[in-house]
């Protein structure tokens, strides 16, 4: 399996070689690179790394694309950006599907994690070792089913609804959980460890994988519109994309040495870079050692999930949903 991964980053960067050559002249002629705009579903972190190492080793310029990434701003609606035509691109979450379902005009190009970093983190020793130990308990956790399908649905699979724990705002702060003003909070298994890690405190992670609810996260997605009326440019930012996840993860030290100059309005540390970035990359790659990976079977799955918590009345029909690069890519 390492060695179709290799052979397929082969691949990938000949084709960039190639296709570089090919863009040479036409640089050399005055023509101008073409703006791409993508927006992040979070702040700059290792989450995203693939797309800045794209930018930053040339693999977007090598694609004739000129890429401006974007952290998260609360004041824009990343779907309704790329939908009407001011983003190209975005990354989105799981619940992609459920604004597929919806009518959102989306296309599914590739996911940065077959399994999401999404989780319910508490203290060990606490007597939290199963979802259905959470009965009482206080927990920060949103209600909205878009954004904690997974996290609703194990908890409904252990016996519980809203009304059997106590439903905290999230503070987004894992002082809370150390400081006991709460048992259990959403957190993502590359992040919020860390801090209690640092600080010698044992913990216990309740992940929906592990309670059969497995979720692709962190889905790059463009507009069916775009794809239509560009092929070419989705494709070559889908091919670009790919050789920029597949170096950050095969060289995570400069990648944080990036990210740390360019990338690092969280400030984080090299440790904590670190530590996000070895979580992320258990998560990253498919049964055959593949990135990005895109299954119908998979989304028909996520689409029982929320079922499950009412965030769905119908199964998806996803034809078209799912990019299918040229067979030649």
């Amino acid at each position: 399996m390492v060695g179709n991964k290799r052979l397929h980053l082969i691949a990938l960067m000949l084709m960039g070689c190639l296709l570089s050559a090919s863009l040479h002249a036409a640089h050399e002629n005055g023509e101008v690179l073409t703006p791409v705009n993508l927006r992040l579903v979070w702040k700059h972190q290792f989450q995203f790394a693939g797309y800045y190492m794209a930018k930053e080793k040339g693999f977007y310029h090598q694609h004739n694309l000129d890429v401006a990434i974007h952290e998260i701003d609360h004041a824009v609606n990343n779907l309704e950006a790329v939908t009407s035509g001011a983003a190209d691109f975005a990354v989105g979450r799981s619940s992609l599907v459920i604004d597929r379902v919806r009518g959102a005009d989306v296309v599914a190009l590739m996911t940065a994690f077959q399994r999401s970093p999404f989780m319910l983190l508490t203290r060990a020793n606490r007597g939290i070792d199963e979802p259905a130990d959470l009965a009482g308990k206080r927990v920060m956790i949103t209600q909205d089913a878009k954004k904690s399908g997974e996290l609703i649905a194990m908890l409904i699979k252990a016996g519980l609804d809203a009304r059997d724990y106590i439903q905290q705002k999230h503070s987004f702060n894992v002082e809370d959980l150390i400081q006991g003003r709460t048992d259990a909070m959403a957190s993502y298994v590359s992040n919020e460890p860390f801090r209690l890690i640092q600080q010698g405190i044992p913990f216990k992670i309740l992940h929906p994988s592990d309670f059969g609810f497995e979720m692709y996260s962190d889905i790059l997605y463009t507009s069916g519109r775009l794809l239509a009326e560009k092929p070419e440019l989705v494709q070559r930012f889908y091919l670009a994309t790919l050789q920029g996840w597949q170096y950050a993860f095969a060289n995570i030290a400069e990648t944080i040495a990036v990210i740390r100059e360019h990338y690092n309005s969280q400030t984080r540390s090299v440790e904590a870079l670190t530590y996000e970035a070895q979580e992320l990359k258990k998560l990253a790659f498919d049964k055959n050692n593949n990135f990005g990976t895109l299954l119908s079977e998979r989304f028909q799955a996520m689409a029982q999930i929320y079922l499950i918590t009412g965030a769905l009345d119908r199964a998806p029909d996803l034809l078209g949903f799912i990019y299918q690069p040229p067979a030649d890519h």
